[in-house]
């Protein structure tokens, strides 16, 4: 059996959702002049903010820092972006918790099993970029 990353599915799903913005995954994003991260999605639009995705299994505080780490580098060094994260799921209640900790530097995170869902963030995503 062979199965595609998460990211994969997130972005496919995102790029058919969202009419005339530039969905892209895997993709560098500079920090600092000759510094880039590899962001998991990357969302573009002409006048409107840069939104980096960080997709991962489980939400647990390493995947966290992890990606808190991108968020903020990324909202210290550059203009008008954005930063969500998606996860399956949450490890436990602590670490549901990370969303408070997380702003502002994380926009949001969803989840794909629980609430707040994967959709809402859909819904948000159209109402910046527009969408079908």
């Amino acid at each position: 059996m062979i199965g595609k990353p998460l990211e994969d599915h997130v972005m496919n799903l995102l790029k058919s959702e969202l009419t005339g913005a530039n969905v892209e995954r895997r993709k560098r994003f500079q920090i600092f002049e000759n510094v880039n991260v590899v962001i998991d999605g990357k969302i573009e639009k002409e006048g409107k903010p840069t939104t980096l995705i960080s997709c991962k299994v489980t939400l647990s505080p390493p995947s966290f820092r992890e990606s808190f780490s991108c968020a903020y580098l990324a909202k210290q060094r550059q203009r008008n972006v954005k930063f969500y994260m998606i996860a399956t799921h949450s490890s436990d209640k602590p670490s549901k918790n990370l969303a408070g900790v997380g702003k502002p530097y994380i926009d949001g995170i969803y989840y794909l099993s629980e609430k707040p869902y994967f959709d809402e963030l859909v819904k948000e995503l159209k109402g910046i970029y527009g969408g079908s």
